[in-house]
């Protein structure tokens, strides 16, 4: 997904999010809640904030983030991801 897809999405300009990606500058709140709905995370995780009490909730929001980002990739690129974050016998072996 490219800046400009996601900027679309949560109703932004590409410059909010390469200021945000870049931690140039936190987004607005509108924004941050727009984000944090996309990938389906609470607003304090897009704005830095520990989530939770403890290691392992801020772990799960950050592996929900991860995955709804490589959902947002078309399949054939997404493919390409996981065999390089999975390596190639990970694959092999899944459904």
């Amino acid at each position: 997904m490219t800046q400009e897809e996601l900027a679309a999405e949560v109703g932004c300009t590409r410059t909010v999010i390469t200021k945000y990606e870049t931690k140039g500058r936190p987004p607005e709140l509108a924004t941050a809640i727009a984000l944090a709905d996309f990938f389906r995370v609470p607003v304090d995780f897009i704005v830095g904030k520990p989530v939770g009490d403890t290691e392992e909730t801020t772990e799960s929001a950050r592996d929900r983030a991860l995955l709804a980002a490589l959902r947002s990739i078309p399949e054939k690129e997404r493919r390409s991801y996981e065999r390089m974050l999975l390596g190639r016998a990970a694959l092999q072996s899944s459904p």
